[in-house]
């Protein structure tokens, strides 16, 4: 029962789950007048959500990590390496 629990919690409180709510709250809750707040989210989801998850899977399926958890250092070395080159 608690590790069904603790599942569920790790889900609402993964880092991705918690940028794309912020971004959500800033940009549609909040007084702040924003010009084409749906490019705005779409752009901040596609960076801090889309795109990393793309990577990993990406990296994993060319046998470049080991599992999509990173757990030994070299690969998410690898992962941050990716990133950094889509991004620039």
């Amino acid at each position: 029962m608690l590790k069904t629990i603790g599942s569920i919690l790790s889900y609402f409180f993964h880092p991705m789950v918690i940028s794309t709510f912020t971004f959500w709250f800033i940009i549609y809750q909040t007084a702040i007048s924003i010009d084409k707040p749906n490019f705005i989210f779409f752009l901040s989801f596609f960076f801090s959500t889309l795109l990393p998850i793309v990577n990993v899977l990406y990296l994993k399926s060319q046998g470049l990590i080991t599992d999509i958890d990173a757990s030994n250092r070299k690969d998410k070395k690898k992962i941050k390496l990716g990133l950094s080159i889509v991004i620039a």
